[in-house]
């Protein structure tokens, strides 16, 4: 699938929506749209717009539907970073001085996978 190269955001689809039941069980047409609109209606920091995937309607607990968020990946290619984020918690590397490690992290009860 050839992907359009001025799409500003992505969600569960590229383009155009292929599998409508797989994208109204993960909204991901209104998760777009908030996207968009917080891109061009809502000037913010960086850092303000990275912390909205941390809340819904971005962020997902829906484990027993099969759509929960697991993590959030910022990309810093100015400084050659990742940051894996999750709600209250962050986790850096540099892909220069890419440092391996584990992080454990804990979901809500609600959020188990069954």
């Amino acid at each position: 699938m050839r992907q359009n190269p001025r799409a500003a955001v992505s969600t569960n689809h590229q383009e155009r929506v292929e599998w409508k039941s797989h994208a109204r069980l993960t909204a991901s047409v209104e998760r777009e749209r908030y996207l968009l609109h917080r891109l061009t209606l809502h000037p913010e920091t960086e850092a303000v717009f990275v912390d909205a995937f941390l809340k819904p309607p971005l962020y997902s607990l829906a484990f027993e539907r099969g759509f929960g968020t697991l993590y959030t990946a910022a990309y810093h290619p100015n400084d050659l970073s990742v940051e894996l984020l999750w709600p209250g918690r962050k986790w850096k590397n540099h892909l220069v001085d890419f440092q391996a490690g584990s992080l454990q992290v804990t979901y809500p009860d609600q959020a188990l996978l069954y």
